[in-house]
């Protein structure tokens, strides 16, 4: 799969918007440090994202640099199990009462 810079700019305002959230919001919720204008220009192409920035916008928005990127991870194997596995001990902490 090749990522265009056009698939990637979708796919900033695809997380953003699943989020529920307008460019305003993002501005208001992280205290200034995204700017409106500048989440905007991203979502557009129309200025670049560095990696640092892109790590901090995923960290923000609570989603992993995959989904910003546009790129669809299938879970392994491994990882289905691990997160069974953390369902079973939350359901059993909160049947504990913890």
């Amino acid at each position: 799969m090749i990522l265009t810079l056009d698939d990637f700019c979708k796919s900033l305002r695809k997380v953003r918007k699943s989020k529920k959230l307008s460019l305003r919001d993002v501005e208001r919720l992280s205290d200034g440090k995204w700017k409106a204008i500048v989440i905007g220009s991203y979502e557009r192409g129309d200025r670049q994202l560095s990696v640092k920035k892109l790590l901090e916008l995923a960290e923000f928005y609570g989603a992993p640099v995959a989904e910003l990127l546009g790129v669809r991870v299938e879970p392994t194997e491994q990882s289905v199990v691990n997160k069974i596995q953390e369902l079973i001990e939350f359901a059993t902490k909160k049947k504990e009462g913890q």
